[in-house]
């Protein structure tokens, strides 16, 4: 880590940007039909629907949901691995976990070697993590660090940026669809400062771009690729990594990185400090996955007692921005994380009430469902995803944050703990089937894990209600 003197000294030659200047607000309207249509033309595309919807029934049918979404693969995630005695750092392996089978497979297997804080890509094809190698021993002993990409099942790592012996400095890794490009953010160095650049490597190229940084584009953090791969969305989350203390506030921002235009899709609003009231923090945007759609969490005085967090979503160019679901609490009321389901229909969240539960909200209609979570399990809940096939929803939780991975069956509001103590790090992918081979002799766990498959334990019962709203790893708020 940089010296916290001169990091603070680089704070100061550092130009904030300034959220004063303007508020936007746009409004998108889709054009209206022409003129009537002939008696032809509704006879004809009357007979293409039919056809359509004919061969999506049989589709559906013969593969027992629609035919884009993929079957359900193996958990994928951070542990810890084995230990020498003699290594510097706590090692972390990168493991898999059949849910069917509750088998549990290192992937790594490297004890002179961490692989830290992975994430993959969408499509299950890719990996990038930090990695830590240890060599020699003794007063010899030397401690490396890199940012690594590899397959899905961490075999061919390859180095995309070698970070010397002080560790990597990058954050918020997040992978485009299709996995070929990977961004993050980064601090550097500028002028006898540091700033914090957003920056994606192109795996074909070897290319890293720079494609802003916190002068013209503030501190960014929470990075979300749009589905088609031309944008990132994100928000000022990478000002938690500031020295001292500081209210966030600030926009959801948009990086086109055809144009390399970057611009706030939500309200610019001034900056305010610790005795201001009504600051509006905008995180944790999640793409629809059409690419039509954004949500975000919008926080009203940020850290502050009785902070509230309202969970929105907007068109993606920041027009028709509503309210899902309104915080109704008057003490520290939060909403989050924000994971949209594959096919687009829901967005589960957590909302920190009594009773605590799982929230599966539609965008297009508000309907809410509530999905009730023991209260020894709600309240640590975290890490929220989809499974491929979009049927069951994840999360890790427990007693004291035990990371204990449950499963929710999303039809009948079923919550089942899968395995005990699944991960040390927050990390956690559900990939699709096929997408790595563990057919490999399972590792055997370690002492504080289970590898006996769990079965069901838990059983919630599904109460509806209707969203308030008419027109957030984690870290949502």
């Amino acid at each position: 880590m940089h010296n916290l003197e001169e990091r603070l000294r680089g704070a100061d030659r550092v130009t904030v940007p300034d959220l004063w200047d303007r508020i936007e607000s746009t409004a998108a309207r889709a054009p209206r039909p022409s003129g009537p249509r002939r008696l032809v033309t509704i006879v004809l595309s009357l007979a293409v629907a039919a056809a359509g919807t004919v061969g999506l029934v049989a589709a559906f049918l013969a593969g027992g949901g629609p035919a884009s979404l993929p079957a359900n693969g193996v958990f994928v995630y951070a542990d810890r691995g084995p230990q020498p005695p003699e290594i510097p750092f706590d090692n972390v392996d990168l493991f898999a976990f059949d849910p069917a089978t509750g088998e549990r497979t290192n992937l790594t297997n490297t004890p002179t070697v961490a692989e830290s804080s992975p994430v993959w890509s969408p499509d299950g094809s890719n990996l990038g993590y930090e990695r830590a190698i240890a060599e020699g021993a003794g007063a010899a002993l030397q401690v490396t660090y890199d940012l690594v990409v590899a397959n899905a099942d961490g075999s061919d790592p390859r180095v995309i940026r070698a970070c010397g012996d002080d560790g990597c400095n990058e954050y918020d890794l997040a992978w485009s669809p299709d996995g070929a490009r990977l961004a993050w953010t980064a601090e550097k160095r500028v002028d006898g400062g540091f700033v914090i650049a957003l920056e994606a490597y192109d795996l074909q190229k070897a290319e890293t771009t720079e494609i802003c940084d916190s002068r013209t584009c503030g501190y960014a953090g929470q990075l979300a690729w749009s589905p088609d791969g031309t944008s990132i969305a994100f928000s000022e989350a990478g000002s938690w990594r500031l020295p001292g203390f500081l209210l966030q506030t600030g926009p959801i921002r948009l990086a086109d990185l055809t144009t390399g235009e970057v611009k706030a899709i939500t309200p610019e609003r001034p900056s305010c400090g610790p005795t201001s009231e009504g600051c509006v923090f905008d995180s944790a945007p999640v793409w629809s996955p059409d690419g039509s759609s954004i949500a975000f969490i919008r926080t009203t005085s940020s850290g502050q007692p009785g902070a509230t967090t309202d969970v929105m979503v907007m068109d993606a160019d920041g027009s028709n921005e509503r309210t899902l679901s309104e915080c109704v609490s008057n003490d520290q009321c939060l909403q989050g994380p924000l994971a949209w389901s594959p096919d687009g229909s829901q967005i589960a969240l957590f909302g920190r009430y009594r009773p605590e539960a799982l929230t599966l909200v539609r965008p297009a209609t508000g309907e809410a469902t509530q999905v009730p979570l023991p209260s020894d399990v709600g309240e640590s809940a975290y890490t929220l995803l989809w499974s491929p096939d979009g049927g069951q929803v994840a999360f890790l939780g427990g007693p004291a944050r035990a990371s204990n991975l449950y499963v929710v069956e999303v039809g009948t509001g079923e919550v089942r703990e899968a395995a005990e103590t699944i991960a040390r790090e927050s990390a956690v992918a559900w990939l699709p089937d096929g997408a790595i081979d563990v057919s490999r002799e399972s590792s055997a766990p370690p002492a504080t894990q289970t590898a006996e498959p769990k079965t069901p334990v838990l059983t919630g019962t599904i109460v509806f209600s209707s969203s308030k709203g008419s027109n957030q790893e984690d870290e949502g708020v």
